[in-house]
């Protein structure tokens, strides 16, 4: 395997276990704040699950700041999408690229 795929098998986990938290059976007394920040979660799983950068992006609001781990930044819903295609909708002929490959 090679980094790159060991990286976003990494961040897959990662959300995955998040995701599978989100989804816990719902406990009446959660509050409506908890029961949103637990959809954006599921949703953020879900379009890293299909692949899909646009979903990805939906999640942010239209003129959020995104920062990776390396201090890499994009502004904005479209600017964080675009941040996020090549790592989730590589054309398969490579490596997945990582964050560090994107500069």
């Amino acid at each position: 395997m090679t980094h790159s795929t060991i990286r976003l098998l990494s961040i897959a986990l990662a959300l995955f276990s998040i995701s599978s938290f989100s989804r816990a059976a719902d406990v009446p007394e959660q509050n409506a704040d908890e029961k949103a920040v637990r959809a954006l979660v599921a949703a953020l799983g879900d379009a890293f699950a299909k692949l899909d950068a646009h979903a990805f992006s939906m999640v942010f609001h239209e003129d959020a700041d995104f920062t990776n781990v390396w201090g890499m930044t994009a502004h904005g819903r479209k600017a964080i999408e675009e941040f996020h295609r090549p790592l989730l909708e590589g054309d398969g002929a490579g490596p997945i690229p990582s964050f560090s490959m994107l500069s």
